[in-house]
């Protein structure tokens, strides 16, 4: 009689543990099952959850390849990106070019002969200077330093409009959700202080998304940054415009 009893008593334990080690391993497939949700990884049998799910060091092995190649992949366009460093006061030219993603889209000899057209045009011409050979009107011949009136002639000669933004109205008046047929970029014209702060100046910079990402490529850094999001580009917008910056949009015609 006890040995009969030791006997059911023995698998009456066996048969408990069995049941609990099922329900717990259900019960912790469908704590995961919202995240295995849509990954072919869940079926339904009869009655019951026929859960297949991989181990959490798994899982997050492979978060981290994942996050691995997002990485390698940014850094990859971003290295593709188009970028010329500045040189000397030629911050215009760099940022045309780096707006148009493009070596050679404008030259100093182009936007020189730019400047000089529109000094010809220039109802001041005939005011000379003894320094009116170097410090042209719209340029300096040596250095660049060109104004607003060569960013307009120049973008204008490659079907491109240039519209003021009004700072007043900060970045949040500029949509920059608009496809690139739309907006091509923004360049802005900051102020600048060099040489421990004894020369003042202003600073041409070009912002352009490309292939769904927004970049800085201020000819001053040494390679192009990328911006997080729109809301990123937006607070850089801000700060610059209170910073005394202009920002002009360049649009598509």
């Amino acid at each position: 009689m006890k040995m009969r009893l030791c006997h059911n008593y023995v698998l009456w334990c066996y048969l408990t543990a069995t049941l609990c080690r099922t329900t717990w391993s259900r019960v912790n497939g469908l704590e995961l099952l919202g995240a295995l949700e849509g990954n072919g990884q869940t079926r339904i049998r009869g009655d019951l959850y026929d859960l297949q799910f991989q181990p959490l060091a798994e899982l997050k092995k492979n978060k981290m390849e994942e996050k691995e190649v997002v990485v390698k992949k940014k850094k990859k366009l971003q290295e593709q990106v188009y970028h010329e460093r500045q040189r000397l006061q030629f911050c215009l030219l760099h940022s045309l070019n780096n707006l148009f993603q493009e070596r050679g889209a404008f030259t100093r000899s182009h936007l020189n002969a730019i400047a000089e057209k529109l000094a010809l045009d220039d109802p001041a011409k005939g005011t000379w200077r003894p320094l009116s050979v170097i410090f042209q009107p719209h340029h300096n011949t040596f250095t660049g330093n060109y104004d607003i009136n060569v960013l307009i002639a120049a973008v204008e000669e490659k079907g491109k409009r240039v519209v003021w933004h009004d700072r007043r109205s900060g970045a949040s008046a500029i949509d920059l959700d608009q496809g690139e047929d739309k907006l091509m970029g923004i360049v802005l014209n900051v102020p600048v202080r060099r040489y421990g702060g004894l020369w003042k100046g202003r600073h041409w910079v070009a912002l352009r998304k490309i292939e769904g990402a927004w970049y800085n490529l201020d000819s001053d850094l040494a390679a192009p940054l990328s911006f997080k999001d729109i809301e990123e580009v937006k607070e850089y917008l801000d700060v610059v415009i209170g910073g005394g910056a202009e920002v002009l949009l360049v649009m598509n015609e």
